[in-house]
């Protein structure tokens, strides 16, 4: 599987699983973990950033560089330098 399908995939694994939509509004970021970090766990990523509808960072997740599988380091919300990223389309 080429990278960008993974990613892809687990992108729709987290946005599709009950009550992650729900945890993002609420901004209940405690629950939002929760939620995702299995699946970030199974799927062996690197990084996921977890964004609210206004392009600010909810939850961070980024494995440590050398560390076990399940060691991920968590930063909850506060960063707004996604708001300058070009990734957002903010009309």
């Amino acid at each position: 599987m080429r990278e960008e399908e993974r990613l892809i995939k687990t992108m729709r694994l987290l946005s599709n699983s009950t009550g992650v939509s729900e945890a993002i509004q609420g901004r209940q970021v405690e629950k939002l973990r929760d939620l995702t970090f299995g699946i970030v766990i199974s799927n062996q990523e690197e990084a996921v950033e977890i964004l609210d509808e206004q392009g600010y960072l909810l939850l961070s997740m980024r494995h440590r560089r050398g560390g076990n599988i399940e060691e991920y380091q968590f930063v909850k919300e506060g960063d707004q330098s996604f708001l300058q990223s070009d990734l957002l389309n903010r009309s």
